[in-house]
């Protein structure tokens, strides 16, 4: 069946009183074994092309200074286990996941923008030109922010995702939407990204925690947490505009080989050295714009305690608008790094 046929089957009397039991079997936990005619494909309980979530309601939420609105949909997951399912083309929308375990899961072109997930364990499961935009993408509860492990995140929109403090261990990323991803305190160990990271936050440890949720308060020290960053592979990845904050360590990452790009092994020398050549060689105009370049990136509050950090010729000279300058800027910088 193609993706048409396969939504337009949930559609008849006999698909949607079967969707309503694949809905309640997953919401209780129950296994989806338990359903009479349901069927497997290559292996996973086929619930390919189905709406599982719809929007219910929305509410604004108050967080350290700024709000959001939240969606909720129709479908919560609590303290669940979903092992070979096959979420292809189906819609979970604002769907809550609250402390499950998601093992040989598949999700290919899947609406799931705008999820709420809490703690929960990821293994070895595909998401594949799946719209995740604008999740929440394993918040913490207490100390357990959750595990993205041996997952492949292909061709896949995690624009504006915003991610606590999960162990992400042997993961892909690869060519998938990555812009102003807020990836936090995420714990990354042996995981690669290729195609192009925009704008995304990589931090020694978590900038933010909920320290209470439901109501229970939790004392959580964020540099408990720390992120390693060991062995991660961004070689073949195009990098504009990456943040990397708060203490992180760079030393076993793998930056792009390339004239593009300048790995800054001591942050504070290299760019103080270069703010004493910018204001007693450069006119007026650039030195103001080489020292806010310097004050509000380089030498940050969050950037204080760090030794390393990339620097990419993309973000300078932004598309061609800044062309001179950047250029200008980007090699002194590589003279002195």
């Amino acid at each position: 069946m193609d993706k048409k046929e396969l939504i337009k089957r949930w559609k008849t009397e006999e698909g949607k009183l079967l969707l309503e039991l694949v809905k309640h079997n997953l919401e209780s936990g129950q296994s989806l074994s338990l359903i009479p005619n349901i069927e497997k494909y290559n292996g996973r309980w086929d619930l390919r092309g189905s709406e599982l979530s719809i929007l219910r309601k929305e509410r604004k939420i108050e967080t350290s200074g700024h709000s959001f609105l939240q969606k909720l949909g129709s479908l919560k997951l609590k303290k669940v286990n979903l092992e070979s399912i096959d979420f292809s083309y189906c819609n979970l929308n604002y769907t809550w996941i609250e402390k499950c375990i998601i093992s040989n899961c598949i999700f290919i072109e899947t609406k799931a923008k705008e999820l709420y997930i809490i703690a929960t364990d990821f293994n070895n499961c595909i998401f594949k030109k799946t719209d995740l935009s604008y999740s929440f993408l394993n918040e913490n509860i207490g100390t357990n922010s959750g595990v993205f492990r041996n997952v492949e995140f292909i061709e896949t929109n995690l624009k504006e995702c915003s991610f606590c403090f999960p162990v992400i261990e042997n993961c892909l990323f690869a060519d998938c939407l990555l812009y102003a991803t807020n990836f936090n305190g995420s714990r990354f160990a042996n995981s690669k990204f290729t195609g192009e990271v925009n704008g995304s936050i990589f931090s020694g440890y978590p900038q933010r925690v909920n320290k209470s949720l439901f109501g229970i308060f939790n004392r959580i020290n964020e540099k408990d947490f720390f992120n390693k960053m060991t062995n991660i592979d961004f070689s073949e990845a195009h990098m504009v505009g990456v943040s990397f904050i708060n203490s992180i360590d760079l030393n076993r990452c793998i930056f792009p080989n390339n004239e593009n790009y300048i790995i800054v092994k001591d942050i504070y020398t290299t760019f103080s050295k270069a703010r004493e050549l910018i204001n007693r060689e450069w006119n007026l105009e650039e030195r103001r714009i080489a020292n806010n370049l310097i004050d509000n990136l380089s030498l940050s509050n969050n950037r204080l305690q760090q030794k390393m950090d990339l620097v990419d010729k993309f973000l300078l000279i932004d598309n061609g608008k800044m062309q001179k300058f950047g250029e200008k800027f980007f090699n002194l910088i590589k003279r002195i790094a």
